[in-house]
């Protein structure tokens, strides 16, 4: 006989996307422990079995309704409630699709690069076909807030590189369109008066595809790699002081690489880290050959000289083109780590990759299995302010497989999946709600122009701690105040770089954990040491704090001088 609860189902409001995870993992169960979410001490330990002899006699097929899971003996609401629980978005988040990127005519507008800006808005690049420049305001998750700017270069940006200065502005290098082009020029995008202008001085190369890092001191910022051939890969080192770019001397200041866009990160040392992620093939590059199948680092003298050294331990997949690279800071733990995910071909891509920076001889640890088990190129990785990252696209699968890395213990999630395709040209970016947007990959990368937003699981676990009261200057060493109502209940605070990405390459993500005091309904935090500006450059962060159960606030913005 059936259960009254089985035949109500839909009425008890349990959403599709649950049933189907539900179904899907029982359906996948061969033996009792395959269905670790029913070992539970409310769950009698005859159901599983019963679970798996009822797959048996259904066939092929398995359960095609959760009512036929009703039917077995001894499966009541209490098991189904908790089913729904483990299957639901406290631990797999959510999407939604608000709504499409659009031109004002209403054509789809093809996003191709995004920068969280300080303002709280994110400005959009588009593909190849259009000069237009957008800003979108995210707070709006009904009405489509674009903004079109009217003041904007009269060039094509895409293909460009970009990184924020320590103002807030956001320097854009390079780009020219579909192909590798003639442009030396470089502009600064102002949030404010949400104006463009042209830098003073101009590149020495022209650059398609370069890679931008914003560096610690001396207000500098470098422009590396980029088509067309320029002998080996040349670095240009642009001053903010100045408005102009120099380029690098030494013996050992160029490098060829193996792709575009190399995936490059600032360390605390102050070196910059090259991971062998990037857009384009592996082998020969635009410069020339690879002379290394190594992960080396730069040893950067301000204001122009620069000195790049191997590292000997080799990655085990050590051309990840189409992958993305993300640095991990952690105050509890010394080690610096980049993680790597996705990239190059099968076996491979299905995989990501830990190296430790911080010994003497940097070590990569062995590749781990993303969840899905599918290939991922062109993927995206966002790191989240509790300090996880979350990884969406890069699948050729209809409804792509979404995962979520916890470097604290070393595991990988399953998350809910996108709705669209995430591959070539797709982005996406942490906003200031401490959710994710993703859109893009739809001229060239079957794709789509739809925003879709992702709801994490954190924002899924209770209340959100709020920050009423925080200064938007603070030095380095500072340490300022932060007014909360849930001051007893803060577990962290930290500071969020805000991204700016194309290509799934970006040098600006970091979360950087800061310490603090409690004292009543205030914080007492101390803003990062002043001896170290490497590890936390000049600039905007979004500010956010997390209770004890990992529930973030919505980010504010501060500017660490």
């Amino acid at each position: 006989m059936v259960h009254s609860y089985g035949r109500n189902i839909e009425r008890d409001g349990i959403e599709p996307e649950v049933q189907r995870r539900i179904l899907d993992r029982l359906n996948k169960a061969r033996r009792p422990e395959d269905i670790p979410e029913l070992d539970d001490p409310k769950v009698p330990k005859e159901i599983r079995p019963r679970i798996i002899g009822k797959l048996r006699e259904l066939g092929a097929f398995g359960f095609a309704d959760l009512r036929q899971v009703a039917e077995i003996r001894g499966f009541n609401k209490e098991i189904l409630d908790h089913l729904v629980f483990c299957f639901g978005q406290s631990h797999y988040g959510q999407w939604s699709m608000p709504y499409d990127t659009q031109m004002p005519d209403g054509t789809p507008y093809h996003v191709a690069h995004a920068a969280v800006l300080r303002t709280g808005r994110v400005l959009f690049l588009p593909e190849s076909t259009t000069k237009t420049t957008m800003l979108w305001d995210p707070s709006d998750e009904v009405n489509p807030q674009f903004e079109f700017m009217i003041n904007q270069p009269d060039e094509y940006l895409f293909c460009s590189g970009h990184a924020f200065l320590s103002d807030g502005r956001l320097l854009v290098a390079g780009g020219g369109g579909g192909g590798p082009s003639n442009v030396n020029r470089a502009w600064k995008f102002d949030p404010v008066p949400k104006t463009w202008e042209k830098t003073a001085g101009d590149m020495s190369h022209p650059r398609w595809y370069p890679t931008v890092v914003t560096l610690g001191d001396e207000h500098h910022v470098l422009v590396v790699g980029g088509a067309p051939g320029i002998g080996v890969s040349t670095i240009e080192s642009y001053s903010e002081a100045l408005d102009s770019f120099s380029l690098l001397t030494g013996a050992d200041a160029t490098r060829s690489f193996p792709q575009l866009y190399p995936g490059l990160h600032l360390l605390p040392s102050g070196e910059v880290f090259y991971s062998r992620t990037g857009f384009g093939s592996a082998g020969q590059g635009p410069g020339g050959g690879d002379p290394a199948p190594g992960t080396p680092y730069l040893k950067y003298t301000p204001p122009t000289t620069g000195e790049w050294v191997e590292i000997d331990n080799l990655m085990e997949y050590p051309d990840r083109v189409r992958g993305m690279s993300v640095i991990l800071l952690d105050p509890c733990d010394p080690a610096i780590r980049v993680i790597i995910i996705g990239g190059t071909g099968l076996p491979g891509s299905e995989t990501a990759e830990i190296i430790n920076l911080s010994k003497i001889s940097p070590t990569w640890e062995h590749p781990t299995i993303i969840p899905g088990g599918e290939s991922r190129t062109n993927v995206n990785a966002v790191l989240l302010p509790d300090g996880t990252v979350f990884v969406c696209g890069g699948t050729s699968s209809t409804t792509p497989p979404c995962a979520l890395y916890n470097p604290s213990t070393n595991v990988w999630s399953e998350m809910a999946s996108v709705n669209y395709r995430k591959q070539y040209h797709s982005v996406a970016v942490l906003l200031p709600s401490g959710k994710v947007m993703a859109t893009g990959g739809s001229n060239y990368g079957g794709g789509s122009s739809v925003i879709e937003i992702f709801s994490p699981p954190y924002l899924f676990k209770g209340p959100r701690p709020e920050i009423t009261t925080v200064p938007g200057l603070v030095h380095h060493a500072q340490k300022f105040t932060l007014e909360t109502p849930q001051a007893a209940d803060i577990e962290k605070v930290v500071l969020v770089r805000p991204m700016a990405v194309t290509h799934q390459t970006d040098s600006e993500q970091r979360v950087v954990q800061l310490t603090f005091l409690r004292n009543g309904n205030s914080l007492d935090v101390s803003a990062p040491n002043g001896h170290h500006p490497h590890a936390v450059p000049r600039g905007y962060y979004m500010l956010f704090i997390l209770n004890t159960d990992g529930v973030p606030s919505e980010g504010k913005f501060i500017h660490l001088h």
